[in-house]
């Protein structure tokens, strides 16, 4: 039957399908491992630029969008089609991915592969957690510059009695007792500026999390695997790996 060799590690017994639909499922997978975190990286570049750059929607369009599109789905595409050409799609657990076997493939070209799968990831994962941490960076700055603009200068010193006072001891922290001021209009602008600066951290760890977890965290564990194949050195415990 066509595609009986197909797993080459775990899980034989739900091995179903041939050659051809491990081929084009292994296509959609591997195309998707490399573009979509290439786009997620750019996304958030896209509010780096926006937010800590303040470029306008038009200069994104023309600087900045256009070679996105123009980029990331060739390359994608060039790359995925490759391990069509040398055989290198083949059964990885439940699944098709990029691989060889004693009848398909070869490793170096397999190796290859594998590895700019992980410098994808990896690169991506960096770049989306440079953009967010610089946004929060900038929301935070902002923030605290806007609200120590409610307080007079603490630069100025009228007499040697004042200067144990709030108003004009320079060690005075307007952002911590900000809310501690008797005036109610500054305390509502504190917990307005306040507010959206939590949602945009808030944004900024529900985008990076999910994404550590979905992508980080499997390419973890494919290098777990690949230790433990190629070195003999256990790192996940059997009892996880027993189906």
């Amino acid at each position: 039957k066509d595609g009986d060799d197909w797993t080459i590690i775990g899980f034989e017994k739900y091995r179903e399908g041939t050659i051809t639909t491990c081929n084009i499922s292994g296509f959609l997978i591997f195309l998707g491992s490399i573009t979509i975190p290439l786009y997620s990286a750019s996304l958030t570049m896209y509010y780096n630029l926006i937010v800590c750059r303040q470029w306008s929607e038009e200069r994104i369009k023309k600087r900045f969008e256009i070679y996105v599109h123009m980029l990331i789905p060739p390359i994608g595409i060039i790359i995925a089609i490759y391990p069509l050409m040398t055989e290198l799609y083949n059964g990885w657990y439940f699944y098709c991915f990029v691989c060889f076997t004693e009848a398909r493939g070869n490793q170096s070209a397999s190796d290859i592969l594998q590895v700019l799968y992980l410098i994808t990831v990896i690169s991506s994962s960096t770049v989306m957690a440079y953009s967010m941490l610089s946004i929060i960076c900038k929301v935070t700055r902002t923030f605290r510059q806007s609200t120590s603009y409610d307080f007079p200068s603490q630069r100025k010193k009228e007499n040697c009695c004042c200067l144990n006072s709030k108003k004009f001891n320079r060690n005075y922290d307007p952002i911590n007792n900000l809310g501690q001021n008797n005036s109610p209009q500054p305390s509502r602008r504190f917990r307005r500026l306040q507010s959206r600066g939590n949602k945009v951290i808030l944004m900024a760890l529900l985008y990076l999390i999910p994404f550590f977890v979905t992508w980080v965290f499997p390419v973890f564990l494919f290098l777990c695997i690949q230790i433990e194949w190629r070195y003999n050195i256990i790192i996940i415990p059997e009892k996880l790996t027993q189906t």
